[in-house]
């Protein structure tokens, strides 16, 4: 109860080692407490990207629960843990579970002990669904079987359960390098075995594949599109989220609702996938569904006009690692502090000598954009930027011009 309670503060000394799952732990255990003594604990979410404004509510028991909702009949989802360690200490959860039944309506029950859910199958209400939960590709000490054995036996799942739930990773394979691999088949297999499919693990502020570029919606609809690639559901922490992309974003296109016509517009390309301003980063912006791409407008000491997110090459480039780096300067007009710009340099010696850099506005909280393609990508003259604007079906190009003073010295 340390990870999610004020547990450890309000008692201190009922610390307790039990074995969990083969597993020692330390810590405070729900099983040790009565209800009464939980009053004096607040839940908190002890996860410290997230405010803590939103702690400090009250611990429910689940006959409690439907009294606070403000709808008349909830969808209730109540997911038994440890079994196994409750039987272990005296407690029989599939009893609660059959005494509670007759005042609360309970949907729902996974669990991640299949021998669990092969005990209360066929005690509990008919409309109410099991469902098997995977953890990881260890063991379910419940029938001494791993994960991975049962997943290749749905078949015998199905016997008892009328869904499994799995790791969106059992779905979406992710490199060691955060990358989305090829989806699995386990949709199909499950829906053909005539299972309900669940992915779990989802939250706003998690790191999530760079392929979705920071972007939960994105997430969310890789996981419900059409045909035999839809799972059945989403267990989120932030289900705003998922009730916007299943609710709304899934179907958007085929809705007749009239929202609008919006202009898109880039920023220096698709900048949160590719280096600022590089072929790829406009091609991309372009595939994405950009109604008009942008051009900052640098210039070179030979006067060549370019696209460049900043005229400090610093910013978008790596041309501290190059040789050019001596020709930093304090240009007092632009900024206070050194940099090598546009017009130090020629056209050739940026275009042959120097790599473009993907901007991260957030690295310094370790949070990357595309790191594959740190430095992929060619940088563009403005005559090839326009020439790309015509041959591409967008309503526009945008040209700015930030920085006058470089083009008045040097085209002048």
């Amino acid at each position: 109860m340390q990870n999610c309670t004020t547990v450890a503060e309000a008692y201190p000394a009922r610390k307790r080692t039990y074995v969990i799952n083969g597993v020692r732990k330390t810590g405070w255990f729900a099983s040790d407490f009565t209800m009464a003594e939980l009053q004096s604990v607040v839940l908190t979410q002890a996860i410290w990207s997230r405010s803590p404004r939103f702690d400090g509510y009250p611990i429910l028991s689940v006959p409690e629960l439907p009294t606070i909702l403000d709808v008349k009949q909830p969808s209730l989802w109540l997911n038994v843990q440890h079994d196994i360690f409750y039987k272990e200490h005296g407690l029989n959860m599939r009893n609660y579970i059959l005494s509670i039944q007759k005042n609360v309506s309970v949907d729902y029950i996974s669990s991640p002990e299949l021998g669990f859910l092969q005990n209360i199958s066929g005690r509990v209400h008919r409309k109410t669904k099991l469902v098997f939960r995977f953890l990881d590709k260890s063991l379910d000490n419940s029938i001494h079987q791993t994960y991975a054995s049962l997943l290749s036996n749905l078949t015998f799942i199905k016997s008892i359960a009328s869904g499994i739930m799995v790791p969106k990773s059992y779905i979406w394979p992710v490199t060691k390098d955060n990358y989305l691999q090829a989806p699995t088949s386990i949709v199909a297999k499950a829906h053909s075995a005539g299972l309900e499919i669940y992915a779990s693990d989802f939250a706003n502020d998690r790191i999530i594949p760079y392929n979705y570029s920071y972007d939960p919606l994105a997430e969310y609809l890789n996981f419900i599109g059409d045909g035999g690639f839809s799972v059945d559901g989403v267990l989120s922490e932030h289900p705003i989220t998922a009730s916007e992309a299943i609710g709304c974003f899934a179907n958007l296109n085929s809705s007749k609702t009239d929202h609008g016509e919006p202009l898109i517009i880039s920023h220096n390309g698709a900048s949160g996938d590719y280096p600022d301003c590089t072929d790829l980063a406009y091609h991309s912006a372009i595939n994405d569904g950009a109604d008009v791409i942008d051009c900052p407008v640098q210039v070179t000491s030979d006067g060549t006009l370019m696209c460049m997110g900043s005229i400090n090459l610093l910013d978008t480039t790596n041309v501290q690692r190059t040789t050019f780096n001596s020709r930093a300067s304090v240009v007092s007009e632009i900024q206070a502090t050194p940099g090598v710009f546009t017009f130090n340099l020629t056209w050739d010696d940026i275009n042959s000598s120097i790599q473009p850099k993907i901007s991260s506005p957030l690295s310094r909280y370790y949070m990357v954009r595309n790191p594959r393609y740190t430095n992929q990508g060619k940088f563009l003259k403005l005559y090839d930027f326009l020439a790309m604007g015509m041959d591409k079906d967008l309503s526009g190009v945008m040209i700015i011009i930030e920085v006058i003073l470089s083009l008045e010295i040097h085209l002048f």
